[in-house]
């Protein structure tokens, strides 16, 4: 825990980014044969990471580096062998209508969001953890978990039954809990979670998105992003994701969703590409005028299928992003009619900049890896060049 800051330094920074999110920091068990990340209900912090005293101090260090951290936390689900578990887990367990445990997770026990005993400890833990100095809490599971008709026995079997209706509303209600608690604490601080999909999105600060989300054996996988609705009209919502390679990551980046920027191996293409994605980081940042908070106002016809664009204006920049959403060298002709501002268009990535003729980037190239994405800045001046 005291090395968080080399965390923060030499991994997040490398990327352009300030931002560590934390998982598997909790103590084990010594039931059950599973690693400690497992051990989900409890939440103290690893003893062979340095305990709770080293967990305070190494986030107060990452803070003092201009640093945030968001920690993990799981609102579906208890470790069987956790204490937590042992305490309660027979009490609060999810049943279907005939009594019988849901076995989603095997090794877990199913927590039935609106059950009131589980609101108040899972809020107590989000509590305990922003008190350690966390910035924020990403809630796992939700909203994969939703509309689900379940009881548990609490004090007397049977006696809390819940629709499918009222467990949804149980998730939204104790996400908002957990966030209305934690900023009780830190006014600034945040709650994310998993997915970002339905009405969750306005009860929480962002989530993840899985287009990109699952391997090609999934038959229900995108693999391409030809469109951005959300951004383009719920801006409110906010979507971050990575892709399974340098592609997806760069088709998120064009439309204009956050970076996720989470992988675990030290050879995936998120650290072959460390310096490119940089510089993505740094120009949604540089430019969150347009990019972030600005409005995605239309998607420009570019004359290739393979290939789509974004124009995003904001109070001070006009930007358009160009993205290859197929596997081969492309060219694109951006018809920027009737939204375009005049001037010309500088690649804030590379040294090229593109003049339109009667409103329409002509002939604008994209390869594949780093090339396969282009963000245009609008210069209104046109000389000298």
């Amino acid at each position: 825990f005291l090395d968080l800051p080399n965390l923060l330094n030499l991994d997040a920074r490398n990327l352009g980014t300030n931002i560590l999110y934390l998982t598997d920091y909790w103590e084990g068990t010594d039931r059950g044969g599973d690693p400690p990340y497992f051990n989900k209900g409890d939440y103290l912090p690893r003893l062979d990471l340095g305990g709770e005293d080293a967990f305070i101090q190494g986030i107060a260090a990452v803070h003092q580096a201009g640093g945030r951290v968001i920690l993990y936390l799981e609102p579906f689900i208890i470790y069987k062998y956790s204490v937590i578990a042992q305490w309660n887990g027979d009490a609060w367990a999810g049943r279907d209508a005939n009594g019988v445990e849901d076995t989603t997770y095997p090794d877990n026990y199913t927590m039935v969001a609106p059950f009131p005993d589980w609101q108040n400890y899972l809020v107590s833990i989000a509590e305990r953890l922003v008190g350690y100095g966390a910035d924020g809490i990403f809630l796992d599971s939700y909203a994969w978990q939703m509309n689900r008709p379940l009881q548990c026995n609490g004090d007397t079997p049977g006696k809390y039954t819940y629709t499918a209706q009222q467990y949804a509303a149980g998730v939204l209600d104790l996400t908002r809990k957990v966030r209305t608690a934690i900023q009780s604490i830190n006014p600034d601080a945040i709650v994310m979670g998993e997915t970002t999909a339905g009405p969750i999105a306005l009860r929480w600060d962002g989530g993840l998105n899985a287009d990109f989300g699952f391997d090609s054996s999934w038959a229900n996988n995108l693999e391409r992003l030809t469109a951005s609705p959300v951004r383009y009209g719920i801006p409110e919502v906010h979507i971050f994701s990575n892709g399974f390679d340098l592609n997806g990551l760069q088709q998120m980046c064009a439309a204009g969703h956050g970076l996720a920027l989470c992988n675990y191996w030290r050879t995936s293409f998120i650290y072959n590409f460390a310096q490119h994605i940089k510089k993505l980081v740094d120009i949604r940042t540089t430019y969150k005028d347009a990019l972030i908070h600005g409005a995605q106002i239309n998607q420009p016809p570019t004359g290739n299928p393979q290939v789509v664009a974004y124009h995003y204006r904001g109070t001070t920049y006009r930007i358009v992003t160009i993205v290859t959403i197929g596997s081969m060298n492309a060219i694109a002709n951006i018809d920027l009619n009737p939204s375009d501002p005049g001037g010309y268009w500088q690649d804030l990535l590379t040294p090229d900049k593109f003049f339109p003729i009667g409103g329409i980037l002509q002939g604008v190239p994209l390869s594949t890896d780093e090339g396969g994405i282009r963000v245009l800045l609008n210069i209104q001046r046109r000389f000298p060049f």
